[in-house]
């Protein structure tokens, strides 16, 4: 999965959605952050100890430039002998790390738009191409991903860090809302587990609650 740092910014909505996306498929997750050479002295202040969280609750995270050719040794060790897919948002960075590791690839890119803030497609299909020993599929970028296989007693088991503490839960079932004893919300409280982590989840379950509440009427 291909974040960039900036240009366009850093989307971690997005991250926790797609993140639960591949949880839910039993598919290991590895998150590259690309274009780090961008951030300024301040924006890394912000954002490194986000990427921190991340390895914490167990995650690889590897920082990347293509222009810089930062992190491009460790994403070849992890392709070695792997069929890979590589997906994120248009704009991020994904074929311009792909010609980094390997010029002769060839892979079309293209500047984002400064407007928009955001990427133009250039990848339009999914191709494989051989890579440091091993497969990577570069796929088209896309912004909106729905949820509609993941109920919302399954989604709280696709945020990593809520399983090992939901056992501490006072009531078994919690979906780590309001329930009083929730084991979750203390994590937040207590800054084990990130604010934006829980937050983005209730909104990931408030739409699953939702979509329900839709099918029951039509």
């Amino acid at each position: 999965m291909v974040f960039s740092a900036k240009e366009p910014d850093f989307n971690i909505k997005f991250l926790d959605r797609l993140l639960a996306a591949i949880e839910h498929e039993e598919i290991e997750a590895i998150i590259l952050i690309s274009k780090i050479d961008l951030l300024t002295p301040d924006e890394k202040d912000r954002l490194l100890p986000i990427f921190d969280y991340y390895r914490k609750i167990g995650y690889t995270v590897i920082e990347t430039s293509a222009y810089e050719q930062i992190g491009l040794v460790e994403i070849q060790e992890l392709v070695e002998g792997e069929i890979v897919v590589i997906c994120g948002q248009s704009g991020v960075g994904k074929s311009s790390l792909l010609n980094a590791i390997d010029n002769t690839l060839n892979i079309e890119v293209n500047e984002i738009s400064k407007a928009l803030g955001r990427g133009k497609h250039t990848t339009r299909h999914v191709e494989l191409h051989k890579l440091a020993g091993g497969l990577v599929a570069d796929t088209p970028g896309f912004s909106k991903l729905d949820l509609d296989e993941i109920e919302a007693d399954v989604l709280r088991e696709c945020f990593i860090e809520f399983v090992d503490m939901q056992d501490d839960c006072r009531f078994r079932g919690c979906l780590h809302m309001n329930e009083p004893g929730c084991a979750v919300k203390k994590g937040v409280d207590s800054e084990d587990i990130l604010t934006s982590r829980h937050e983005n989840y209730l909104q990931l379950l408030g739409e699953i609650q939702g979509r329900k509440v839709k099918y029951v009427k039509d």
